[in-house]
């Protein structure tokens, strides 16, 4: 049966030789191509389908026959019939293949006799690559089998089998025949073939179901594969097989079954078509095609209750082939447009992947080198430089420095200027405000990490370092000892931070060199290798520096005198005013502070009590009712405290006696009296240091004349009444009685004074070091040393053997140059066929 005077005869083969051409370049792998896909069980009679629509017989045998797809390509011509095996490998086991080919297999045939023996041929060619083709072509297939054990053969393949028939009396119709779906084999055989299908059936494709009437349709594995990917039956054609194994008086089955072909019972969108094959009796008289489907006409009329069906064309090899024809034809026309539309977005993704990949370099191996070399070296420089696209690196390191200043400044001493300083830390509402450096911006004081230290710890550490001084000296190793106490974890915090730089360096040299030589593995890890050890003699040449001059901070030691004097005298302050219980002054213009009592006794002060019993003081001050005119603190000085410069006033003035003395007394004590004026009472023994106080204060606050101002001048006054001439304001602290821990309050303010300096000499200069001999010798000397490694006489094979490509990158791109080849190909037919159209 055939449809040679049909309307559709020519464009269903010029649709159909297009899916044949698109299928042998490889387009199946690109594009979701229309065809048709017989699948069934093992023993379900599907050979026996495929042999009625190809009109060739296929080979039979015990158990699974077909291990390989075959691909059916049948058009009608007006010539003789002829019959030509391909092999198209797509697959190396389960790897797809770059390259499609699609290869002739044999001579072409042109007797159906032929055929079984070739195919077999080719099967074993498919599941046995090694075997050299000649033997396969030529050598019994008893023997052929028998070799293919022996060297190993493969149980099933993807690779398919083509055959190409043409001829006289045919219908155009192409279809892909798969391995029946076994159930009694191994797990793994089972699998593999069910694999296999489900990767066929997929997507824009007519599913061709062999099911044997002789077996309950709910069993029916294949089906329930079809149902898998068309679980609505909208693309799934059921065959039914073997209708006349079914005996007259199968009532029930036989209804059940014709319920199913008239759409009652399991519907599918496409139907389903009853055939009936030829059997084994049959097959021995050689009948012809066309008596064949003459006998199954004949069957289906005759035979109840067929013969009574309302569907007359579903029955019969001839309506079934005629119905596949039209169907397969109308979708490759219907879907042709979106393939052209796949087949250009294709080509499109594959060319801008491909775009991602170096192309093999035709540069000369060491000019290749240098060049990449260079450009590698320039980028890092531009990076430390600063470049604004590219700033992780220095602002990562800005922060790293900044947390390196936090580490450093929370080492400052925990000084408390109180007799029960542990005791006194943890009290609720213990405020540390006054440790913190007014110089810092806003916001809360630095941790404390030291353990607090009190001024009866500073007594008795003073004392412990006395050895040959003079009375009421402190000796200097006294407070050296405080200082490198403070200092024994700068070594550890100066690694920490360099170690933060030295790893973000090195991520960044890492990323780069993956950046510009990544495409040559074997490069890449050398060159990391090498950078590895260089940057550790990079690191281990800055961190000798970093030492020599962390060393140098063991001795105290400062020009910035000005800085260390005024630093001190600050903490001395804020010490007195703490021991005093003043709160910390913030900064901004001083409140005026009303005119005190009129008590006397407030201008000596009351001798303070002690929590505990107080050792014996390294100063001690006798205390009568005159007060003495020593100068406290005098005789604590050190190598790194400046002393004040001389007096120019003359010796200190003696307060008046007698009679006369009433008047300048009643003035004088509601002068000394006032707080404003108390807390800077020591000052005028030590006229340098009043001065650099006088400068810090006019540097926070603007003078305005208050009360306390008011009362200072009708004192100088009356004083001067009484014939002492020349008094300053400061003079009349001297009437103060000296601190009885004056001397264990100055150690600490030039302790904490000091560390003032040395902090902030140590924060700038260990991250300028860092800076200038890691960071930027790194980048300065960074392509010079690459070039020494792998540019110059005699490393020219070198260079060679290292930019030889990553094989990944390689595959990667032979395998997108196959593909849009393939896709350039596919798109050159699709508009060969469009024109011709």
């Amino acid at each position: 049966m055939h449809f040679d005077a049909s309307g559709y005869a020519s464009r269903s083969k010029e649709l159909l030789g297009l899916i044949t051409h698109l299928r042998a370049v490889g387009a199946q792998s690109e594009l979701n191509l229309p065809r048709i896909v017989v699948i069934g069980n093992q023993s379900a009679g599907k050979s026996s389908v495929v042999e009625s629509i190809s009109g060739i017989t296929v080979p039979r045998e015990a158990g699974t026959c077909t291990r390989n797809p075959f691909e059916c390509r049948i058009v009608s011509t007006s010539s003789t019939w002829k019959c030509r095996i391909s092999i198209r490998r797509e697959f190396n086991g389960d790897r797809r293949l770059n390259h499609i080919t699609e290869e002739p297999f044999g001579n072409v045939l042109e007797s159906k006799d032929q055929v079984e023996d070739m195919l077999r041929r080719a099967q074993h060619a498919v599941l046995s690559p090694q075997i050299d083709r000649e033997k396969l072509l030529k050598w019994p297939l008893d023997a052929l089998s028998g070799l293919a054990k022996t060297e190993g053969t493969a149980e099933f393949s993807r690779n398919v089998v083509c055959v190409d028939i043409e001829g006289p009396g045919l219908t155009d119709l192409s279809f892909i025949d798969l391995p029946g779906i076994v159930t009694n084999a191994d797990n793994h055989v089972v699998k593999l073939v069910e694999d296999m299908v489900i990767s066929h059936i997929e997507g824009n494709c007519i599913i061709l179901v062999a099911l044997p009437m002789t077996d309950d349709i709910e069993n029916q594995k294949a089906l329930k594969l079809a149902r898998t990917v068309d679980p609505q039956g909208k693309r799934t054609i059921g065959v039914l097989t073997k209708p006349d194994l079914l005996s007259a008086g199968s009532i029930k089955t036989l209804s059940l079954w014709a319920e199913v072909i008239e759409g009652r019972r399991y519907p599918l969108s496409l139907g389903y078509y009853c055939t009936k094959q030829p059997d084994d009796l049959d097959r021995s008289e050689h009948k012809t095609a066309s008596e064949i489907l003459q006998a199954e006409e004949r069957f289906f009329q005759s035979t109840a209750p067929w013969r009574h069906s309302a569907r007359p064309e579903r029955f019969g090899t001839g309506n079934l082939i005629a119905a596949l024809s039209k169907l397969l034809v109308r979708i490759i026309d219907e879907t042709l447009p979106s393939i052209r539309k796949d087949a250009a977005d294709a080509l499109s993704t594959c060319r801008k992947a491909l775009s991602t990949i170096p192309p093999k370099s035709s540069e000369e191996p060491t000019m290749l080198m240098l060049r990449l070399v260079t450009e590698f070296g320039s980028d890092i420089t531009s990076i430390v430089k600063g470049r604004s696209d590219a700033s992780a690196l220095i602002q990562g390191n800005l922060e790293t420095f900044k947390e390196y200043k936090i580490a450093v400044r929370s080492t400052a001493p925990a000084f408390v200027p109180r007799l029960d300083g542990d005791k006194a830390v943890k009290e609720p509402g213990f405020d540390w405000s006054f440790n913190k450096d007014d110089e810092e911006s806003s916001g809360p004081p630095a941790p404390v990490l030291q353990p607090p230290f009190d001024l009866l710890d500073m007594r008795e550490h003073i004392k412990a370092s006395i050895t040959r001084e003079l009375p009421n000296n402190v000796p200097f190793e006294a407070k050296t000892v405080l200082i490198l106490r403070l200092q024994n974890t700068w070594k550890t915090l100066t690694d920490e931070c360099f170690q933060k730089v030295q790893d973000r360096t090195i991520q960044l040299l890492y990323a780069k060199v993956d950046e510009v030589f990544g495409q040559y593995s074997l490069l890449v890890g050398h060159i990391k290798t090498f950078l590895a050890d260089w940057l550790e003699e990079r690191a281990n040449l800055t961190n000798i520096i970093l030492d020599a001059i962390l060393v140098s901070e063991h001795t105290p030691f400062t020009q910035n005198t000005h800085y260390l004097e005024a630093s001190t005298e600050k903490w001395l302050l804020k010490y007195r005013d703490f021991k005093l219980g003043k709160k910390v002054e913030k900064k901004g213009p001083n409140p005026p502070t009303p005119v005190a009592s009129n008590d006397v006794r407030s201008l000596f002060g009351a001798p303070s009590t002690p929590a505990r019993p107080p050792t014996e003081s390294v100063s001690t001050t006798p205390q009568t009712a005159r007060p003495t005119m020593r100068l406290p603190g005098r005789a604590a000085t050190s190598a790194f405290h400046v002393p004040p410069a001389p007096s120019t006033t003359g010796p200190p003035p003696e307060l008046p006696t007698g009679r006369d003395s009433g008047d300048a007394a009643e003035i004088i004590q509601s002068v000394s009296a006032n707080p404003a004026f108390s807390r800077y009472s020591h000052e005028v023994l030590d006229p340098q240091a009043a001065r650099t106080r006088t400068q810090f204060a006019s540097a926070q606050s603007t003078p305005l004349k208050t009360v306390d101002e008011l009362a200072v001048n009708e004192a100088l006054a009356a004083l001067a009444r009484l014939g002492f001439k020349g008094l300053t304001p400061e003079s009349l602290g001297k009437l103060q009685p000296t601190d009885e821990y004056e001397t264990e309050l100055r150690v600490m303010a030039e302790v904490r004074g000091y560390f003032q300096v040395a902090y902030k000499r140590i924060i700038d200069i260990i991250p300028q070091l860092i800076d200038s001999n890691y960071l930027q010798q790194v980048a300065q000397k960074l392509q010079p040393f690459l070039a020494s490694k792998f540019i110059g006489s005699g490393k020219a094979d070198e260079c060679e053997m290292y930019l030889q490509q990553d094989p990944g990158i390689v595959a990667r791109r032979d395998k997108l140059q196959a593909r849009e080849k393939r896709l350039l190909e596919v798109q050159s037919r699709l508009m060969a066929f469009g024109m011709g159209v």
